[in-house]
């Protein structure tokens, strides 16, 4: 509103020099408070023409009447309400703009470049909807820009065929009460008007926007009974580094406009939205709410709609061991909390108990089968590598399979506690029964495959070690046919170790290949009943 009065201020400074120009000299007071002295040349309508002389030129300025708070004469005579209609109407209507006429002759001037380019636009309004550029505060031109035409085309989406206006369309009037009454003179049907804003923390924005639809139908002699215009508002608070997809996001901004045209959305998601920002040392830690998923990794900003005070945790996996940390933080309502967190080394564990005690565990989400791998019995403790949600699954004869989804956080014990159901149905019993068998079958033949190994093994060595007695044997034959002798005591020995050589390696090839056998049978029928 300065900005508005302090343009008149100054086009009437030098209004006390009018000496020989038409007019009466009267004391201004304006609506603010300001006062000057000038020449009052009438009151056409709801316009005031006041003049005087500006850099050797007479001229009038033309200011709505409601921007008035009093106009007397020097003898104190109330100018503002009892002179009507003392100014010939003008060749259009014109609230603004400046005409100029030089001291010494009555011919009018082309009206300045500024005000004319305001006249144009304002008189091409009547019976439209206006959409005023929202006034930017602490906030970067170009998301505000961007904010602007995504919020425009959105109204243009749902039927209302805005005009769009920058701030600057009406000269010196830059006040928002001043564009409204403005809008309202020259005939338009409503006005959006409203401002971008920084929150406190300067990591969020509220958008605030009031749509003013005017009442066309005043009485002048009763304002009493004069219906007010009616005015909706809205108000919406965004991410700084994110505000294009928080507005996008769940309709939000389509909701928001919706409540600027009257029209009641239900919807929880339209709660306000707090934010918190987190930072960690060292970066690209994963961030979580406890008993939720990831969200982030830091640093992130994420929309929360709790209102009081939420658990977070950050941790940073490498080799098998975890950092961690863990922050209750304060939401500030409408506003970003930050936090800062410092990891280091934690140990969290898992804990499995049950009612009754020796169930099985199974990891994951996907169905058990008879193959499928048993990674404990309660009660079991687990060291955790991977924090977050994960899901088990419990299975125990005579009772049903239960499926448990927790937050494992990432800093302390986790305890998991599940009250198993008995089984009351006899076709289900009987199933789980076959079930048991065959999983008994599969378990059978794999510890058979597992124990084939050893006499496998085993069979080879001997093998191998009969292998051996042969080639000793060979070498005793061959120091048998290169002697001289054959009735020799030496002689005689070489002939005896010979043969109990190829004693032992026919009986070592014996006990090889009957573990061999026994092996090859083993993995095979272990093979047959796991598959």
């Amino acid at each position: 509103m300065n900005k508005f009065f302090l343009s008149i201020l100054l086009l009437v400074t030098a209004f006390l020099y009018a000496q020989e120009v038409p007019g009466v000299r009267a004391n201004v007071e304006l609506v603010n408070g300001a006062k000057q002295n000038a020449m009052f040349l009438g009151v056409h309508q709801d316009t005031v023409s006041l003049g005087g002389i500006i850099q050797g030129k007479f001229t009038v300025v033309k200011i709505l009447k409601n921007r008035f708070k009093s106009i007397v004469d020097e003898q104190g005579n109330d100018l503002l309400n009892t002179v009507q209609n003392s100014e010939p109407a003008p060749a259009q209507n014109d609230s603004v703009a400046v005409q100029s006429v030089q001291e010494d002759t009555s011919s009018t001037q082309t009206p300045q470049t500024t005000n004319s380019e305001s006249y144009q636009f304002l008189s091409s309004i009547e019976g439209k909807h206006v959409f005023v550029a929202l006034e930017r505060r602490s906030i970067d031109s170009v998301l505000a820009d961007q904010l602007n035409h995504l919020t425009i085309r959105l109204l243009q989406e749902k039927g209302t065929p805005v005009i769009i206006a920058k701030r600057t369309d009406f000269g010196y009037c830059r006040e928002q009460g001043c564009i409204r009454d403005s809008l309202f003179h020259y005939g338009a049907a409503s006005v959006f008007q409203g401002s971008i804003a920084a929150a406190k923390a300067q990591d969020s924005l509220t958008i605030q926007v009031s749509h003013t639809i005017f009442n066309r139908e005043a009485n002048p002699t009763d304002s009493a009974s004069t219906p007010a215009d009616t005015v909706h508002t809205a108000k919406m608070t965004l991410s700084t580094f994110t505000a294009i997809n928080d507005a996008i996001e769940k309709n939000r901004l389509s909701q928001f406009l919706a409540n600027l045209q009257g029209i009641q959305v239900k919807n929880n998601s339209e709660k306000s939205k707090n934010y918190i920002h987190v930072e960690s040392n060292p970066d690209g830690a994963t961030l979580e709410v406890a008993g939720q998923d990831a969200i982030c990794k830091t640093p992130c900003t994420f929309a929360t709609l709790d209102t009081g005070k939420v658990l977070i945790y950050a941790h940073w996996s490498v080799d098998r061991h975890i950092w961690a940390a863990k922050s209750n933080v304060r939401i500030i309502p409408g506003d970003t909390s930050k936090v800062s967190l410092k990891l280091s080394k934690a140990k969290p564990e898992l804990l499995f108990t049950s009612v009754p005690e020796g169930v099985e565990i199974y990891a994951g989400s996907t169905p058990i089968t008879k193959t499928s791998r048993v990674v404990g019995k309660t009660p079991s403790k687990f060291t955790l590598y991977e924090p977050g949600i994960s899901t088990v699954q419990f299975r125990k004869e005579g009772f049903r399979d239960t499926t448990i989804s927790f937050y494992a956080a990432p800093m302390e014990l986790t305890s998991v506690e599940v009250q198993m159901t008995p089984i009351n149905d006899p076709a289900e019993l009987i199933n789980q029964q076959e079930w048991i068998k065959e999983k008994k079958k599969t378990f059978v033949g794999k510890t058979l495959m597992g124990s084939a190994i050893a006499p496998v093994l085993t069979g080879a060595l001997f093998a191998y070690l009969a292998y051996q007695d042969y080639d000793d044997a060979g070498y005793v034959k061959d120091e048998l046919n290169r002697s001289a002798t054959t009735n020799g005591e030496n002689f005689q020995k070489l002939v005896k170790k010979n043969h109990n050589l190829v004693d032992d390696g026919d009986k070592k090839m014996v006990i090889g290949g009957s573990l061999l056998g026994v092996g090859a049978a083993m993995f095979a029928i272990g093979f047959a009943l796991s598959f």
